[in-house]
């Protein structure tokens, strides 16, 4: 392989290894991307819609309403929550507002906590939260969806 053939060689792939980082980069979803679909425990789903909507399924039945998202998330070294969700909702024919501090533990999950309105919480006086799961196209709820074949 002449001197040429390998200067040439050399720069392609410089030049493709820089092309896919630029891509993986500019594929990065925001933290309200990464909010919307379907996130569910064994207590509830909840399902946050591109439009603002949500759709909150618990124990204490199904509401739907609004969501604001900032898209913020907390210092881990600062121990005042935050919160960075609200949702107004309409549940059994009550309206009820609820805010909350997520956080996202990798792709495909998200603690979740509830921070009342009208009082500031520290970690020393906050419960855990709770942790969602996303659903996949194959689940709803959890549970793996069984499709009837024609």
């Amino acid at each position: 392989m002449t001197k040429r053939r390998k200067i040439a060689s050399t720069f392609l792939i410089v030049l493709g290894m820089c092309f896919v980082s630029l891509m993986q980069q500019g594929c990065a979803k925001s933290p309200s991307e990464k909010l919307i679909g379907r996130w569910y425990s064994g207590d509830m789903t909840i399902r946050f819609r591109e439009d603002s909507g949500v759709i909150w399924n618990s124990p204490r039945g199904l509401a739907l309403g609004r969501y604001e998202f900032s898209g913020k998330t907390r210092d881990i070294k600062n121990d005042k929550k935050d919160p960075n969700l609200f949702i107004d909702v309409v549940r059994n024919d009550t309206r009820q507002q609820f805010q909350f501090e997520i956080s996202f533990l990798g792709t495909d999950r998200l603690r979740i906590q509830l921070i009342p309105i009208g009082r500031e919480v520290t970690g020393t006086d906050a419960a855990q939260g709770m942790v969602l799961r996303r659903a996949n196209d194959n689940t709803l709820g959890g549970a793996v969806v069984k499709v009837a074949k024609k």
